[in-house]
Parts: structure tokens; C-alpha cells; sequence
């Protein structure tokens, strides 16, 4: 899903048709940059890249955009799929659900707007910002490229609603929205379980995790079970870097050290040795994995002092 980074830029996951009309989508990381003027993507988070590989492997100019669409016509196979159109190409994007769709499109269209002063004449007769005839103000215009010629169309003021501004509206529309594969929120992946006959996964995904002594930050595969969370190479690893037990565990929650480690969706997980921080693809999954901790935490205290109290009785009873 789209959300906000410490700069405050719109960034995140999309599937995307890097070359035109091959009908393959990439997985790529985002970000809408009104600074840059561009949407820049690349092969993953840039916090999660060697510094010499931080560099966009696309750029979208925000001025070469004449709109974002529901592309359902175009690409009829594609679930979540919307197009931007440029001057020089169309673009396909897939998003993971159709609320993500609305909200990249409403996104996109927004940032590509051109707003300029207007010298709209006033009741008096006095063009607006004429030192007689008050202040001047900003008009906000659509760009469309017709027959090659760029086209701009002012847009009329008011409140501003998109579809996806109103969850109860999207809930509405859409009552199952289904997460992306390979990073959905609160999500169990079928392959984990085949991996692991018998072992109770209660979350599994990609997450990136900082390192004890380098600080260094490396993608791994996190498993949480009913008797820990552990950490492997990748989703196809049976033996892993290192598994943290429950009652080990004193709490997990979402970071403060977020703005000066900047990385966003940052949580840690506080244990008995030490603090672990690991980062999320998403607010949404940073949040679900938070939970799923905590409840797998509480339970397992639970069970604990269950336990001890029902060999206390025993003993009482033997004594």
C-alpha cells in the first residue's frame, strides 16, 4: 500500500510492466518525489541498497503525466491494473488491491497537477493581484496531451474527495480486499506450512533486520510459531540464523528510533539479551506483525503460569 516515508514522500510496492507491451510485471519500490518532479522507481527500498546502487532505475517526469486511470480495457487479464499516460508512453502498473489502486491513481493525478497564478478578473473589473484589486490566487490545472499538443484544463475549486479518502466507503465497495502476495500483512505463506509439517506458523514474510554488531541491515524470512520467532536466509531455508523463544521476550512495539535510524515502518522486538529492530514493507504489516507478537507473547505467558499452577497443585497434593 501507498503511505508516507520520513520525507514525507508517497512510496511503496507496485507491480510494474518495465518494457512496454511485454504484459511482465516486476516487483519495484516507488516514490513520488515533488522534489525531484518525478516518480522514481527502484529495485527495492533504497534504504535496503548498497549506496552505490541507491540510483532510480526509471524516472517518470511529474510534467510529462496527462492523467492516471483504471486500466480494465487495456489490460483485462491484469487484476489492479491502471495506466499513466505520458507524452512519450503508457505506463501499466498492478497494485495488491483495488484500495490501493484507487489511492495510487488518486496520488499520482494529484501530484501531477500544475498549479499557476491566475489573473482571473474580479467583480471590480480589476485582474486578481492588482495592488487595487486584491491578492492573486493559485489555479490548479489538468494536463492532457492531445494530437501531441499538451492541453491544460483549469480544474474547478472545492472540497476534494477521492474513493479511497473513506475506509468505510472502500469497505463497502470491496468487502474482501486481498493482500499482496508476497508481503501481505498478517499473512501465512502455503509454502511455509509445506516446508514445516506440523509446526503452528501463526505469521510469516519478508522483513529487514538490523545487525548486532555491523549494524548493517539484510533482508530475511521471519516465522512466527507458538514457541518463537526466527529468522532464515530465505523462504526456502529449513535452518535458521537465529530463533528468539517467546518467554524470552518482554514486549514488541513500533519504534521511536524511527526519524534517527531513518527507516520507516521500523518496529523492534525487546528480548532478555537485547533489542532487535526490524523494518516492515509496509505501515500495514509493520502493525500486523506487532500484534501477532505481543498476542503470541501474552498467550505463551498465559500458558506458562497455567502450567505452574498445575504442578503446584500437584504437589500440594502429593505433600
Amino acid at each position: 500500500m501507498p503511505y508516507l516515508d520520513v520525507q514525507g514522500r508517497t512510496c511503496g510496492f507496485m507491480n510494474f510492466e518495465q518494457d512496454e507491451e511485454s504484459g511482465r510485471f516486476f516487483r519495484r519500490y516507488f516514490v513520488i518525489s515533488p522534489e525531484d518532479g518525478a516518480i522514481l522507481c527502484y529495485m527495492d527500498n533504497p534504504m535496503n541498497l548498497p549506496e552505490a546502487a541507491r540510483r532510480p532505475i526509471l524516472e517518470i517526469q511529474l510534467t510529462n503525466i496527462s492523467n492516471a486511470r483504471v486500466a480494465e480495457k487495456q489490460r483485462p487479464k491484469v487484476e489492479y491494473c491502471f495506466v499513466v499516460t505520458t507524452s512519450k508512453r503508457d505506463f501499466f502498473f498492478q497494485a495488491d488491491n483495488h484500495r490501493d489502486m484507487d489511492d495510487w491513481v488518486n496520488r499520482i493525478n494529484n501530484a501531477s497537477k500544475i498549479t499557476v497564478p491566475s489573473t482571473i478578473a474580479n467583480p471590480g473589473g480589476l485582474p486578481l493581484g492588482d495592488k487595487n484589486g486584491g491578492d492573486m490566487r493559485a489555479v490548479s490545472y489538468k494536463t492532457e496531451v492531445v494530437g501531441g499538443v499538451v492541453i491544460r484544463t483549469p480544474v474547478q475549486p472545492g472540497p476534494q474527495f477521492s474513493e479511497s479518502d473513506s475506509d468505510d466507503d472502500v469497505g463497502m465497495r470491496n468487502p474482501s480486499l486481498s493482500r499482496s502476495p508476497e508481503h501481505g500483512a498478517g499473512s501465512i505463506d502455503k509454502s511455509v506450512g509445506k516446508l514445516f509439517p506440523g509446526r503452528n506458523i501463526l505469521q510469516s514474510g519478508w522483513c529487514v533486520k538490523q545487525g548486532a554488531v555491523r549494524k548493517s541491515w539484510k533482508r530475511r524470512y521471519f516465522i512466527l510459531d507458538d514457541q518463537g520467532i526466527s529468522y532464515y536466509k530465505s523462504d526456502q531455508e529449513k535452518i535458521h540464523i537465529r530463533s528468539i523463544p517467546l518467554k524470552e521476550i518482554s514486549s514488541c512495539r513500533i519504534s521511536e528510533h524511527g526519524p534517527s535510524i531513518q527507516r520507516d515502518n521500523l518496529f523492534e522486538i525487546v528480548s532478555a539479551l537485547r533489542t532487535f529492530y526490524v523494518q516492515a514493507y509496509s505501515p500495514d504489516e509493520m502493525e500486523s506483525w506487532v500484534q501477532a507478537i505481543n498476542n503470541a507473547v501474552a498467550a505463551k505467558k498465559r500458558s506458562l503460569e497455567q502450567s505452574m499452577f498445575v504442578n503446584k497443585e500437584e504437589r500440594d497434593t502429593f505433600l
